[in-house]
């Protein structure tokens, strides 16, 4: 099969995380297909590591900080590289992406991983949501990552209807599967008993996964039912 690409996907940030993870997953799922990758994004974070070593070319930029030398370092990359399609994750990401894409003349992709805007001050909220609907004319396709995003967008009017298109975070269930305990062993792991009804919650503790939100809930249940309480849900992090 004949290579096709490059793409550039470009990332806001290596550390763990969804993003950076989901980007991982896609790149080595299309490779397979014959797509050829390119990824940048910030250093320093563990991700950055996983992507060298899974052979996939990894160019260090600081695209989570405002410096317009950036950009012009991410012109330069994608013609050096013969990029034919800009992929962009993140909001500093997002920005330097579609930018370079439109000064170059190639199509820009963005991908929104959640629209955290709320805690942001009033001028700055008003300042961020009018610079991503400049961006919107700039970008071929907008990938929402659920349905509720999408709508909530829409609202915003951050992009239009017929560019957005809703793909699912995908998981690697090979991967995950092969490195599963089985049933008894992972309770003995976690010092649970056979019996005892267990609720997980597979996330980074960041504010805007609203941890707090599942330890209240979590506070209603029974603990003799096995269920972790506030304590040991913090200290598991």
């Amino acid at each position: 099969m004949s290579e096709r690409g490059p793409i550039l996907q470009l990332l806001v940030s290596t550390r763990a995380g969804g993003g950076p993870q989901h980007v991982l997953t896609a790149v080595l799922g299309l490779r397979r297909r014959g797509w050829r990758f390119v990824v940048a994004g910030p250093g320093g974070g563990p991700m950055a590591g996983q992507f060298r070593a899974a052979g996939v070319d990894m160019v260090m930029l600081p695209t989570d900080r405002l410096r317009p030398l950036t950009l012009l370092r991410l012109v330069r990359l994608i013609r050096a590289q013969g990029v034919r399609l800009v992929h962009s994750h993140g909001k500093g990401a997002g920005m330097y992406g579609r930018l370079a894409a439109r000064l170059v003349g190639v199509p820009a992709v963005h991908t929104f991983h959640g629209l955290h805007y709320e805690r942001y001050p009033g001028p700055v909220r008003a300042g961020y949501l009018a610079l991503e609907r400049r961006l919107s004319a700039m970008t071929r396709t907008v990938v929402n990552v659920s349905h509720a995003q999408e709508l909530e967008g829409l609202g915003l009017g951050l992009f239009t209807r017929d560019q957005s298109r809703v793909v699912l975070n995908g998981v690697d269930v090979a991967r995950l599967g092969a490195a599963a305990l089985e049933r008894r062993d992972a309770r003995a792991a976690l010092g649970l008993d056979l019996g005892a009804a267990v609720v997980g919650c597979a996330a980074r503790f960041d504010e805007v996964k609203r941890l707090g939100t599942a330890a209240e809930l979590l506070a209603v249940l029974d603990e003799p039912a096995g269920v972790l309480d506030r304590g040991s849900l913090a200290r598991v992090g």
